[in-house]
């Protein structure tokens, strides 16, 4: 258990990291850009959620238990709205759209989709093994690597050249983020009960991983998409 603490502590750092480095060029770095709330409300929970993945294992490798629970206490209320944050600033970017530009860019509300099932999902099972610490861990970081993908997307975009075939964007983003997630789940053994669990959360990822290729671009995709943005959220 310690030792994965200790490794649960140096993986939220780097994920701070990468964030910072991946959305410094379009956001971090416009402190006064014309940028709505929705998007600052979702940076600052998003940062808030990723300062928590550090607090959490850092209070327990100072023996301070008491704390991680308190704060974990909080942290459930971060999560949500987190959650919260994520729909209604797809739901204000796209209803914002025209007719003509929403068709054109309606395949791009399926990622926050993605992300936001998917980090609900993570969530749901990191409460749900509350009682078994390094379970639950695992499931708490797997919340973070999900960001790998935007940020990687953001990084790649900004500070390499193009790259030859749009999908690839995609691809190494879900990739990096399958094999993390794959590593924290199963790196070390797990009880039957949270095995399949994180055979089932896997299962969920790479779905819409294969969503995003294969149901995104389709008129049923735009149908759901547009219904979604019709609603009166934001």
């Amino acid at each position: 258990m310690r030792r994965f603490v200790q490794q649960a502590l140096v993986g939220a750092m780097a994920l701070l990291g990468l964030a910072l480095l991946g959305f410094w060029p379009t956001y971090i770095a416009k402190p006064f850009a014309p940028i709505d709330g929705y998007t600052h409300a979702h940076a600052a929970l998003g940062l808030g959620w990723l300062l928590l993945l550090i607090g959490q294992p850092l209070w327990l490798r100072l023996r301070q238990v008491d704390w991680h629970r308190a704060v974990g206490r909080v942290g459930w209320g971060i999560g949500l709205a987190f959650i919260v944050s994520g729909v209604l600033l797809a739901h204000f970017r796209f209803s914002r759209m025209d007719a003509a530009t929403f068709q054109h860019e309606a395949h791009w509300m399926f990622l926050p989709f993605y992300a936001n099932v998917a980090f609900a999902a993570c969530l749901a099972l990191g409460f749900a093994f509350r009682h078994q610490p390094a379970v639950h861990g695992r499931f708490m970081l797997c919340t973070g690597a999900l960001l790998i993908d935007p940020a990687m997307a953001r990084l790649l975009g900004t500070r390499f050249p193009p790259l030859p075939w749009e999908p690839l964007y995609q691809l190494i983003g879900f990739g990096l983020t399958d094999a993390v997630m794959l590593v924290v789940l199963f790196a070390a053994p797990l009880p039957p009960a949270a095995r399949r669990a994180a055979i089932g959360l896997v299962g969920l990822v790479l779905a819409l991983n294969v969503g995003w290729f294969a149901f995104a671009p389709t008129e049923g995709w735009r149908s759901i998409a547009n219904a979604f943005r019709m609603l009166p959220l934001s």
